[in-house]
């Protein structure tokens, strides 16, 4: 993934750095330095990009519902984390 094609799936979804990096799970830092070319994102880090961008799922959905009604509660405590929505003004 290129610079240009990470800065883009972020302007995509209009999102700042700081926000694009919530959802990615990395600092506003580390966003500017891929957008700069410094460093290049990881495969899992562009994987997830990807996922966002192409597969159209909206920023801010959690991966995993821990909602009773909807995935019934599980064993496995990493299940039940869900992704904060971001808010935005």
């Amino acid at each position: 993934m290129t610079p240009a094609q990470f800065r883009s799936a972020r302007k995509s979804f209009d999102l700042t750095q700081k926000e694009w990096g919530h959802y990615l799970g990395i600092g506003r830092e580390h966003v500017a330095k891929i957008e700069a070319g410094t460093v290049k994102p990881s495969k899992t880090l562009a994987k997830l990009v990807a996922m966002y961008q192409f597969v159209l799922l909206p920023v801010g959905t959690p991966l995993y519902n821990s909602d009773p009604d909807v995935n019934p509660p599980r064993d496995d405590a990493a299940w039940t984390v869900d992704t904060p929505p971001l808010a935005r003004k």
